[in-house]
C-alpha cells in the first residue's frame, strides 16, 4: 500500500471502520513507513484530546465580536469597507483627460442622432395618425380585423366584431 493511499485511511483505521482485510494492510505499511506512524500517533493524540477534553460552551455574543473584529481589520486597510465587494469602477476624476473627451463627443453625438431619428420619426407617424382618425369610425379598418370577415355568422369573432362596431352613435 502506497502512502497517498494510506493517508487517506488512517481515520479510519483509528476508528476500526475499515474491513478486516484493509486493517491488515495498513498494519503491514505502518510497520515500514516512519511518516505513517507519525501521521498515526499524531491522530491518536488528537483523538485521545477530543475525547478526554469537553467542548466548551460558545458565548453568545462570539458572532457579534468577530464581526467587529473583522471591521476593525478592515477599517485599517480600506477607507470604505464597503467598495472592496464591488469591482473597481473608474470615475469621471479618474479617467484621463482624452477618455472624458471621447465620451462627451460620443454622448454630444448620440442624443443629436437620436433627436433626429425621433424627429423623422414622429412626423412620419403623423401621417399615419391622420389616416388612423378618419378610419376611426370603422374598427375593423383601424384594427385591421378585416381578416375576421370569412367566419361563419354567430361566431366568437363575429360578434366581438360587431360589438366593436359603433352603432347609431354608441362607441366601442
Amino acid at each position: 500500500m502506497t502512502y497517498d493511499r494510506l493517508h487517506n485511511k488512517l481515520n479510519a483505521y483509528v476508528d476500526h471502520k475499515l474491513s478486516a482485510k484493509l486493517m491488515e494492510e495498513v498494519a503491514l505499511h505502518l510497520r515500514t513507513c516512519e511518516d505513517c506512524r507519525k501521521e498515526l500517533a499524531r491522530i491518536e493524540k488528537l483523538v485521545s484530546i477530543l475525547k478526554e477534553d469537553a467542548i466548551p460552551d460558545v458565548p453568545p455574543d462570539l458572532a457579534v465580536r468577530i464581526v467587529a473584529h473583522g471591521r476593525r481589520q478592515l477599517s485599517g486597510r480600506i477607507a470604505h469597507p464597503r467598495r472592496w465587494l464591488v469591482p473597481h469602477i473608474y470615475t469621471w476624476d479618474s479617467m484621463p483627460g482624452y477618455v472624458r473627451a471621447a465620451a462627451a463627443v460620443v454622448l454630444i453625438v448620440g442624443l443629436t442622432v437620436g433627436t433626429l431619428l425621433g424627429l423623422s420619426v414622429s412626423h412620419e407617424g403623423n401621417d399615419q395618425n391622420v389616416t388612423i382618425a378618419t378610419q376611426e369610425s370603422d374598427p375593423v379598418a383601424v384594427f385591421n380585423l378585416d381578416y375576421f370577415s370569412d367566419t361563419p355568422s354567430g361566431s366568437l369573432t363575429q360578434i366581438y366584431a360587431a360589438l366593436s362596431t359603433p352603432q347609431n352613435g354608441v362607441g366601442r
